[in-house]
Parts: C-alpha cells; structure tokens; sequence
C-alpha cells in the first residue's frame, strides 16, 4: 500500500492560528507566569546551590539567611504553576468554543456540490472527535510544548554555566532515544488518520441506519447494516491497535530518558567533585535544574505520539476549512423591476461527467406565470431549480433572474428570491409553528396561521394535542407525507419570496394527501410566479405553460390541452399515467374540490 504523504504541521495547524488570536491574551498570561515560573526555578537552583555548601562547610548563618528565600521562592512557583494551568484551561475552552461555531458556519457555506459528496456521519466525526483532538492540541500540548521549550533552554544556559562537560554527558542518552522513538513513529500519522477515516464511515454508517429505522425494519437490513457499522469500527479499531502497538514500545524510552540522565549526572558529578572541579551544592542544583530538561526529554516520546495523533485529526478537519466556500460577491437586485421573472439562455451544465445533464437549454418566466416541467427521470428537471439557486455555477451560458446573470448576483439575494418546496421535506425537531415560522424571523403567530389555513394545513395542526405548539419530531416523524408537505408549503408562503419553486411536491403521497396538497397548491398559486417540477402530470395539469424535458433538452412546450392533442412525448407520459384516462389521484382532487366549495 502507498504510503500516505504525510502534510507539514505548520500547514495543518496555521489554519487553526487565527481561531487563537482573540484569545491571545490569556496565552499571554500563561506565557508570562511559565517564564515566572522558569525564573523561579532558576533561583531555586542557586540558592539550592548555596544551602548545600553552606551546610557542608558549617556555615549557620548563610544557611538561615537563604532558607526563607527557598521556601519563599517555593511559594510563589506553586502560584505560578496554578494561574498556568488557569490561564491555558481557559484558553482551551474559549478556544473550542470559537472553533466549533465557526467549523459549523464554514459547513453552511460549502457549495452544493462539495456537500453532495461527503456523508454528514463522516463530516460530524471530523466535528466531534477530530475537532477535540485539535482542541486539546492546541489549548494544551502546543503551549504545553512552549513553555518546555523555554524551560529547557533556561535551565540548559545555567547549566552550562555550573558545568557544560556535565550537561554533554548528562544528555548523551538523548538523541539516540529519541532518534529511535522518532523510527518506530513514522507510521503513526497514515495509521491515526485511516483510524479517523474509518471511524466517520462508521458514524455515516450508524447515522443511516438511524435515520431509516423504518425501511431497516420493513426491509430486515438490521443485520446488513450492522456487519456494515462492524466492519469500519474493526478497520478503525485495527489501525488504533497498530499504533496502540507503537505506542507500548515508547515507556521504555521514557524510562531510559528519566533515569539515565541523573544516573550519567551522578557518577561523572562525584568525579569532578573527586577532582575538585565541582562543589556538592553545585552538583545539587544541577541534578535540580536537570529535572526540568530530563522531564521535558523524557516525554518526547510521548509527545510524538501526541502530535501525530493531533496531525491525523488536524488533516481531516483541515480538508473542510480548505475546500474553497461559496462566493460572498456580487449585488442584490431584488429592487428591479422587470417583466421577466427569470430566463436560461443556452445553458449547458454536466455533474463533472462526461453527459451533460442539461443541454442548449432556453426558455423565459414571466412575472405572474406558472410554468410546469415534466419529463422522464434523469432528464434534468430538478437541476433546473439547483442552477437557478445557485448551488452549481460551473454551466455555460446565461441564467437571469429579474434581467440580471444569476453570476452577478449576491447567492444570500439570489436564494431570498425564492421559496423551495421538495420532495423530500425537512422539518427541524421543534413545534409546528416554529418550522412555520423559519420561513420568515420575526412573522407574527397570526401570519403563520394565515400561511396555515391557505396551505390546507390548519385544521389538521388544530386537531394536535398542542396545536402550533405541538413538536413535529426529528425530520417531522410524527407527521404524515402530505401534512409535512402542507407545513412546508406554509413556510414558504410566510417567506413571501417573489418565485415560487416546487420539485414533484406530490410525487411520494398517497392520492388522499396528494389531493389535499394540490388543492392547497392551486390556492397558493394564485397570482403566483412559479416552476413546478413534476413527475404526476395532474400537478401541473393548470399550468400557463408546460415544458417537456427530454436528455436535457425541452421537447416540446404548451398548455396541457395542446400538448395532448400534438401526441408528442408529453401525450405519451400521459397515457402511461392515466391510461388515457383521468386516474384516481385527479378524481379524488375533484371530489375534495368539490367539498371545498360547497
């Protein structure tokens, strides 16, 4: 297998830097109390230095004299040490608490497309377990890593200034345990980022299987999916165990690191006290300022372990801030007023296959008009409403709305022009009124009934419990097809936006609820400019204007009667549905129809 290239530190981390930089005052503080500290320390040493001396010459008076300064010294490093761990604790978590938000805001801004190709149970992996590991990093170890280093080099220059011959021997263990540690670890990155790759397929996996609990349980795919969630917990758990297996040989070399040091400081220490080239005390306050090299030293390994661990998270968190965002350019031009709501002009567009999806596709929307779009599956009906909201700008030629290229607009002003009803609904998990109520902050409890009773929704949501208040569930569970259909369609009419765009809104209903849902669609149609997408014909059957797509293409256009009577594509789309005949679904309409107006 080829071995994963490895990407730099500085280029995984940098793009977390600026998350940093409003805290940076508290990663201020926490450096000024480490360089206390080290200072401190250092003192420690030479005043270590001098008691031991003093001691051993019987010297009483410099004793006393230099012991309160030791205890004194001791006090104001214990200090020191808790308003470090203070100020990079709350680093840390002010640190998080800007990273997550602005991962999830990064997330919202990705185009269409990116988000297409990525499964949310892989992106909330790299949002939860990735991201803490990045977070740790950051708020702890890299700080951590900081304040060692200025330790290390402070204790080093004292060090060397009681005795350089000692400090070289002391340290000779060093580089050959980390040169070692550093050989066993060059695997660790490839191995914790495939752990952290297989683990959100596995989130992706469990996320599926959740969401569809009920086709799982109507089609018996429990056991299909759980050997599917087993088999990338077991690639993640196998490439943890590969570099678990790493990790168990590191101990060792901190031991080695801890120990040998003090015991190579010892015996040549006693020796060049031997040969009167070392005072006691001085060897003392060396074994004692050894302390803070030989821990830093001595935990490299594990240290290593750590920023790989961080380097593999780091990455797949990376990919998501380097994929390139939406554009924030371009103007508003909701303020012009043209007759001609919206128009593609030779418009080619392809989903990065060779087959373009749409092809030399032209037509006009005027103001007020309703137009339907019809063909068969594949044929690019609703890529049609995916290029007019923007979500895909790499087509060739021209999209205007209100007379100005959909390139040139602002994509926030753009998508406010519109209100999107789908097959497939989303419901957030809250009351009925506040799912309602998205569609426009700040509309008023009368407006969204309003909205409700002009979508056919009212009377169903006033026989709730709670009426508007009552909870919808996650993705709307606890309603039907066609009252979640009706609640979406509520939304969209307190949006208020000038263009209605509805993709195959019927298409998954029962003919009961899609009668319903088509008698609210006429009545919120009314006056309206829309595109209604469909695949059941009786929803655009009293439109201005059909289109009929074929392989990209329109085919033919015109009213439902004329289209019929040319025996084109459309007339054929429409005998297979309705056997030349009206079908249950249209009868069914007429009947509540009826209803409604008696």
């Amino acid at each position: 297998m080829k071995q994963e290239t490895k990407p730099s530190m500085r280029k995984t981390f940098g793009l977390f830097i600026p998350f940093a930089r409003p805290h940076a005052a508290l990663a201020a503080a926490g450096v000024l109390f480490a360089l206390l500290g080290v200072a401190v320390n250092l003192f420690q040493a030479g005043i270590l230095e001098r008691i031991i001396d003093s001691a051993l010459a019987r010297d009483t008076g410099t004793l006393i004299r230099y012991v309160p300064y030791f205890a004194i010294l001791l006090v104001v490093d214990l200090a020191s040490a808790f308003f470090i761990n203070f100020c990079y604790g709350s680093f840390s978590a002010h640190y998080l608490h800007d990273l997550r938000p602005a991962a999830v805001d990064r997330l919202q801004r990705l185009p269409a497309a990116v988000m297409e190709k990525r499964h949310s149970g892989d992106i909330m992996s790299r949002l939860s377990e990735d991201l803490s590991v990045v977070q740790s990093f950051m708020g702890s170890t890299f700080l951590d890593i900081f304040m060692q280093i200025i330790m290390l080099i402070a204790a080093s220059s004292y060090m060397i200034f009681l005795d350089w011959k000692l400090l070289i021997v002391s340290i000779l263990p060093v580089p050959v345990a980390l040169i070692a540690v550093n050989a066993m670890t060059k695997n660790m990155y490839s191995y914790f980022r495939q752990a952290g790759d297989a683990l959100g397929k596995a989130n992706a996996a469990a996320q599926d299987a959740l969401g569809g609990i009920a086709t799982v349980k109507a089609y018996g795919l429990k056991a299909v999916l759980a050997q599917k969630y087993r088999v990338h917990v077991e690639e993640s758990l196998r490439m943890d165990i590969k570099a678990a297996g790493i990790m168990r040989l590191t101990p060792p070399f901190n031991i080695l690191l801890r120990t040998m040091p003090t015991v190579f400081c010892f015996g040549y220490g006693s020796y060049l006290i031997i040969r009167g080239e070392l005072t006691p005390g001085a060897l003392i306050a060396f074994n004692f300022l050894l302390g803070f090299v030989q821990w830093p030293l001595a935990f490299l390994p594990d240290l290593i372990v750590r920023v790989k661990r961080a380097m593999g998270a780091g990455t797949r968190v990376a990919e998501l801030f380097e994929i390139e965002l939406e554009r924030k350019t371009g103007s508003d031009y909701s303020g012009y007023n043209s007759p001609e709501a919206l128009s593609f002009e030779g418009v080619n567009f392809s989903y990065g296959e060779d087959k373009e999806v749409i092809s030399d596709l032209s037509f006009s929307l005027a103001k007020g008009e309703r137009i339907g779009v019809v063909g068969s599956s594949g044929c690019g009906k609703s890529t049609v409403l995916k290029l007019l909201c923007g979500d895909y700008e790499t087509h060739s030629g021209t999209i205007k709305v209100q007379g100005y290229d959909t390139r040139d607009w602002n994509l926030d002003a753009l998508r406010s022009h519109f209100s999107v009803i789908s097959q497939d609904i989303f419901l957030f998990p809250a009351s009925i009124h506040e799912n309602i109520a998205y569609g426009r902050p700040g509309v008023t409890r009368e407006e969204v009934i309003k909205a409700a009773k002009t979508a056919n929704a009212h009377e169903f949501i006033m026989e709730t419990n709670e009426g508007y208040d009552s909870q919808v569930g996650e993705r709307g569970i606890k309603l039907s097809g066609g009252q979640k259909q009706r609640i979406a369609l509520a939304r969209a009419l307190v949006k208020g936006s000038p263009i209605l765009l509805l993709d195959e809104p019927t298409s998954a209903l029962d003919t009961h609820s899609e009668a319903l849902v088509q008698e609210a669609i006429d009545r919120s149609l009314e006056s309206k400019t829309a595109i209604i997408v469909a695949h059941r014909l009786s929803t655009i059957k009293n439109a201005d204007r059909i289109l009929v797509m074929d392989k990209g293409k329109i085919a033919e256009q015109g009213k439902h009667e004329e289209l019929l009577a040319a025996g084109g594509l459309y007339a054929e789309l429409y005998s297979r549905q309705f056997n030349s005949a009206e079908d249950s679904t249209v009868e069914k309409y007429e009947a509540i129809e009826g209803e409604n107006h008696e």
